[in-house]
């Protein structure tokens, strides 16, 4: 079962890669080539074609084949991949196809009982292998080449005559919740999940491979036949073999074999599927405790292409990731010789539907915050034209290359990588994918960071254990809110200054606005009914200002908020109500919206706003300038709430302006 588990190595290459890092670029290039076996990169196809040892066919019931000559041993691949996976799933099956892999190789109605079953499989002698993914399911044996026949005839039983006895249910059953359980063991998984339920919202479990184990548990025999029904049909599986044969006695034998296998009705959200999730507008920051944290770590998702809708941005991707897995890349130098990281791995891979590009973060616990704003900067500044160079880029698509070539050397394994990218594509994506990979130019890549990173909403995930947030001083500096409508500031009666509690809300409000550098804001200022209008148009006015310049003093650019006294809420009676409306709300400054500059607002006359937000209600006549003195001093002091003098000199001006009593309403 293939799970996909964050750890150190989240974004790690095979051993052959990670050597190729450390070592000079052009030298250990040739020494891959040695090894594998190849004259020179200068050999490679100019132009995408089939190489000369495959062979294709599609059978009558759609059924795809390709046939891969390969004589360097006498073994045979046989693979047998079909579209399916998570992203065909829903609430109420997320997991089925899990439990399907597990039973695949079970007795079926060819070799009904578990005793006849492995009596064939011993008898024929292969090595098998299950492969779930998000968008595909590969089922291989890989056999000695004089069996070929048979291994084939044993991979067709499985596919087409699965039983699902209910003895195999509850052994599997019992398997699968060992993986949830170690899946739950694992802190690094739980910082995954979280990041992939915000990322993806209600079409998250079409993003998990391994499934929700409450609705596993309740699956019977019924459900799965249903999904054979569904997705086990000739003309949504592809058929490949590779090794020691004869592709035209193969041909004939795969035509005997599997030519009566029915062609069947394929449900449009196998070949077409729709990911209708709803993407963030704005960057996101949690986090997520662990005792069994020993060091703190960052994940950051953003969204990428899916090769549907943008194909070379998807390749550009791939270069991008293997660029920045070298050593002597700017983004390892900065992050990780600074002695800022002890690891920066950025990972992301071409997908049908869209693809997540993540960063796992391994920040030095003496400079989290300094360490996290260099990771913020290398991946705003990576489409500076310096920050690659045209030799790193020609190094990162031969590396690639390369390790293309050298994974085609083991056909056990490369048989379902094929599979794979036929799942998301077609035979035409996975035999262009070098031909492809080759034409990707550093434009390209400057244009991937832009569309998919440079300021791009995002999320970020810290996993760190109780003791350790309050060592790092984690909730000083990271803003692990949601959205922005989950930040608003309450006053008391008459006050307009902020408090200790409100300070801190502001705090997080300017963590809010770095991690979402396009984000413009208003602060709503708003007062109760307590008191004439004319003092709560001011009470409303000053609330706002007092948020707007306490974010100026933590770097936030003035020309990103505009503050707007709102004047009175709605009319309320209860004390609760009361104080619901005592407040600083914000919301988006959308696009193209038109707003009163900061600046006009400041010198606007008292409890007047700018025509330009017709919304404000305004006073019928402007506060008196006594008043507005005594306000403006009041919003000065450090306290709660304004100093007594000042409360009685602004109750006994506004007595003689309208003759309404506050007796009472002011706090003594």
């Amino acid at each position: 079962m293939k799970k996909f588990l964050l750890s150190l190595t989240f974004c790690g290459f095979s051993s052959l890669v990670v050597t190729a890092q450390i070592g000079d670029p052009v030298k250990t290039i040739q020494a891959i080539a040695d090894t594998i076996k190849m004259d020179s990169l200068a050999g490679l196809a100019e132009v995408p074609e089939l190489p000369k040892n495959y062979y294709t066919k599609t059978l009558s019931n759609g059924l795809e084949v390709i046939v891969i000559e390969d004589k360097s041993v006498p073994l045979v691949s046989i693979n047998i991949t079909l579209r399916n996976g998570a992203f065909a799933e829903t609430p109420q099956t997320s997991g089925i196809t899990h439990l399907y892999e597990h039973l695949f190789f079970k007795p079926n109605t060819e070799f009904p009982t578990s005793e006849q079953f492995s009596a064939k499989m011993k008898e024929i002698g292969f090595y098998h292998t299950g492969i779930t993914n998000n968008e595909s399911v590969c089922y291989s044996l890989t056999v000695n080449k004089n069996r070929t026949f048979d291994a084939m005839n044993f991979l067709n039983t499985c596919v087409r005559y699965p039983l699902f006895t209910d003895d195999d249910m509850r052994k599997e059953l019992g398997v699968v919740e060992e993986e949830f359980m170690k899946n739950k063991m694992n802190p690094a998984s739980t910082l995954m999940d979280e990041l992939n339920n915000r990322l993806w919202g209600a079409m998250a479990y079409k993003k998990n491979t391994l499934g929700n184990w409450d609705v596993i548990k309740s699956l019977n025999s019924e459900n799965l036949k249903a999904l054979h029904g569904k997705v086990f049909n000739p003309n949504n599986t592809i058929l490949i073999i590779a090794g020691d044969v004869k592709r035209n006695d193969l041909f004939n034998d795969i035509q005997t074999i599997f030519g009566e296998w029915a062609e069947g009705v394929v449900d449009q959200e196998l070949s077409n599927p729709t990911f209708s999730y709803s993407p963030v507008t704005q960057s996101q920051q949690f986090i997520t405790l662990s005792d069994l944290a020993k060091f703190p770590i960052f994940l950051t998702g953003f969204y990428g292409p899916d090769i549907r809708n943008d194909l070379k941005g998807s390749f550009a991707g791939e270069v991008l990731t293997m660029l920045l897995s070298n050593r002597n890349s700017r983004f390892q130098k900065n992050l990780l010789e600074n002695g800022l990281a002890y690891q920066a791995d950025f990972k992301y891979e071409s997908s049908k539907l869209t693809s997540p590009i993540m960063i796992s973060f391994v920040p030095n616990p003496a400079t989290v915050e300094k360490a996290l704003a260099g990771l913020i900067d290398e991946l705003n500044n990576m489409d500076a034209d310096d920050y690659f160079s045209e030799e790193q880029i020609q190094w990162a698509k031969d590396m690639l290359d390369i390790q293309e070539s050298y994974s085609r050397e083991m056909n056990s394994s490369f048989v379902s990588k094929l599979g794979n990218r036929w799942a998301m594509g077609s035979i035409g994506y996975l035999t262009d994918y070098i031909y492809n990979l080759r034409k990707v130019t550093k434009a390209d890549i400057q244009e991937f960071v832009r569309k998919y990173i440079k300021n791009k909403p995002n999320i970020m995930g810290a996993l760190v254990s109780e003791k350790m947030k309050g060592e790092i001083g984690l909730e000083n500096f990271f803003a692990s809110r949601k959205n922005l409508d989950e930040f608003m500031l309450f006053f008391k009666p008459y006050q307009m200054e902020l408090d200790s509690i409100s300070l801190a809300t502001v705090d997080k409000i300017s963590k809010w606005m770095t991690i979402n550098p396009k984000q413009k804001i208003k602060l709503n200022g708003w007062a109760d009914f307590t008191g004439p209008e004319k003092l709560n148009i001011k009470l409303s006015t000053q609330r706002g200002r007092s948020v707007f310049k306490r974010l100026i003093t933590l770097g936030v650019d003035s020309m990103r908020m505009a503050s707007i006294g709102r004047g009175e809420g709605p009319t309320v009676t209860t004390q609760e109500e009361k104080a619901h409306w005592r407040r600083v709300d914000l919301e988006y400054w959308k696009p193209g919206e038109e707003m009163a500059s900061p600046s006009s607002q400041a010198t606007a006359p008292s409890g007047t706003m700018n025509p330009s937000t017709p919304d404000l209600a305004v006073p019928t006549q402007p506060m008196p300038e006594k008043v507005d003195s005594l306000l403006d001093k009041a919003i000065k002091k450090s306290t709660e709430e304004p100093a007594k003098e000042l409360n009685q000199e602004i109750k006994k001006t506004l007595n003689q302006m309208d003759g309404d009593s506050l007796k009472n309403k002011i706090p003594k």
